[in-house]
């Protein structure tokens, strides 16, 4: 009889801890959304080919072109400057019939020679590229120019023409091809509109992802530095206040960051500057918080228009406060289930 009441006065309190678990989650969290994703309206190709992408980025400009997915090696939620392929990533690099990659090593330090046996197309070129005046070399994210997503979809289109054997695909190919660049036309459009709102603005950059997106063709925003200069690189305290100095002489009152790369530096200086922070990404399949709801940046498209919403919806910092609150409140869960523990242990 006390075994059975010491068995409910258990399972009571593990019930206990599993309902406050559940509510700090339902807190915490949102229920995800994915948004549609403009691939639908194309058509596929009968592909016999294994073409693999090695960034989202281009993974999405491949699938708009032939029309249906392919296999992507570094997930969005991945930084592609220190990202390392799995086993299975490996195996259909070796296996690929037609390899597409941005082309340099900043990029993609990861890619080994042997990969070359396959049919390997770099979409960079030196035309693209541009040297980032706060980095004093030149900035490998050029896919933020819609402009230059337009070439790569040409050249896209040029290889498939030459590869795929055929003929139904290419014709294929090239419809696709014309629908995915007057996507990119209006997508510059809507750039060219929201210029209007940020013509000038300044910013602090966490990291240099969106230097082609800010120039003065685009959105000209003006960049007054960036946190991290190199990759893996945390800034120094010296470098820090640096910023801090620069953003108060400058009456500069945003930071821009994104979901791949640390966070704990910039609420320092957005504290420390009254400013607020613009999570933006540069890269697909992460998700982010875009008009109260978790959503799924599924194409480049999206990923571009989100960048312009969120620039315009920034977020402050979180409190110290708040921090703490969220530390003391998972002691606490870690500590019921210790007592917990223990509890059971000297029960049996």
């Amino acid at each position: 009889m006390k075994n059975m009441k010491r068995s409910k006065r258990v399972t009571f309190v593990i019930f206990f801890i599993f309902l406050l678990t559940i509510s700090i989650g339902l807190n915490t969290c949102q229920i995800n959304k994915q948004a549609a994703n403009t691939l639908n309206s194309f058509k596929g190709a009968n592909i016999s080919l294994k073409i693999v992408a090695t960034i989202t980025i281009i993974e999405d400009a491949v699938q708009h072109v032939i029309g249906q997915d392919v296999p992507v090696i570094v997930p969005g939620s991945a930084d592609p400057h220190s990202y390392e392929p799995t086993s299975n990533e490996i195996l259909a690099l070796e296996n690929a019939d037609i390899i597409f990659r941005m082309g340099l090593e900043d990029l993609e330090p990861w890619w080994r020679t042997e990969w070359e046996d396959a049919y390997v197309v770099k979409l960079i070129d030196s035309n693209m590229l541009r040297v980032d005046p706060l980095l004093g070399f030149v900035n490998p994210h050029v896919w933020m120019d819609p402009n230059n997503m337009k070439n790569f979809t040409h050249e896209i289109n040029q290889t498939l023409w030459i590869k795929d054997p055929l003929l139904s695909n290419k014709w294929i190919f090239s419809n696709n091809t014309l629908n995915y660049l007057t996507i990119l036309d209006n997508l510059l459009i809507t750039i060219q509109n929201a210029k209007i709102t940020f013509n000038g603005m300044k910013v602090v950059v966490n990291h240099p992802a969106y230097f082609y997106l800010f120039q003065e063709n685009l959105l000209n925003l003006t960049r007054l530095g960036t946190i991290e200069k190199g990759e893996d690189q945390e800034p120094s305290a010296i470098e820090i206040t640096d910023i801090i100095k620069i953003m108060r002489e400058e009456g500069c009152h945003l930071i821009v960051t994104d979901p791949q790369h640390r966070t704990e530096n910039i609420y320092e200086i957005a504290r420390e500057t009254q400013s607020k922070i613009a999570l933006l990404t540069p890269l697909l399949n992460v998700e982010v918080n875009w008009n109260k709801e978790q959503i799924l940046i599924s194409n480049y498209t999206q990923m571009i228009e989100y960048d312009i919403w969120a620039l315009s919806n920034p977020i402050n910092p979180p409190n110290l406060i708040d921090i703490i609150g969220i530390i003391v409140t998972f002691g606490l869960i870690i500590i019921a289930l210790l007592i917990l523990f223990v509890y059971v242990r000297r029960r049996k």
